[in-house]
């Protein structure tokens, strides 16, 4: 599958084209009315073949096979959703077998089975002093032994350059 979409904030759109040869009309196009961040695919069980999946920053889950679109929508995940809690965009999906995982801003972090329903495993902005909130990338993947890698970053806050503004960092940088 592949996304194609322009970046329109007050308009998203993406299309979605997939191909399978198997297929008499091999070519399928869904269009969608948002911004289409990451793709996988769901493992055959025995109700169905692979099942394509599209997520989209503000956190509607697309499941897509033959002709049938089937969309669900992580609660409180997003920006400008009608449910979002502040918590920010979804960046990342990750899919093993049949299991879902998707992160964010603000560490969160959904996860479901197949076609079942969402479960927050984590979601809030924890904020050390000093730095913003932590938040998960757009970068995760099962390793083989089933466990999660994520990526992750929490910045300084403060006023712009406040960094460069301590003469110890300043040297310690120009001299390098």
């Amino acid at each position: 599958m592949v996304a194609v979409g322009e970046l329109d904030y007050d308009d998203p759109f993406t299309a979605l084209l997939s191909y399978d040869g198997m297929q008499t009309q091999p070519w399928q196009r869904v269009d969608v009315q948002r911004e289409i961040y990451d793709l996988g695919f769901l493992a055959p069980n025995s109700e169905a073949e692979v099942t394509d999946v599209a997520l989209s920053d503000e956190g509607d889950v697309y499941l897509i096979h033959d002709e049938r679109v089937e969309r669900s929508k992580i609660p409180g995940a997003g920006v400008l959703s009608d449910d979002a809690t502040g918590l920010g965009a979804v960046y990342s999906l990750v899919v093993r077998d049949r299991q879902q995982v998707v992160t964010g801003r603000s560490r969160q972090m959904y996860v479901r089975n197949g076609r079942g329903d969402w479960s927050t495993l984590s979601a809030g902005a924890i904020k050390l002093e000093g730095y913003g909130s932590e938040d998960f990338g757009d970068k995760a993947a099962f390793l083989s032994d089933g466990s999660l890698l994520l990526s992750s970053s929490q910045r300084p806050s403060g006023p712009k350059g406040t960094l460069m503004q301590d003469p110890r960092l300043r040297t310690r940088i120009h001299n390098q």
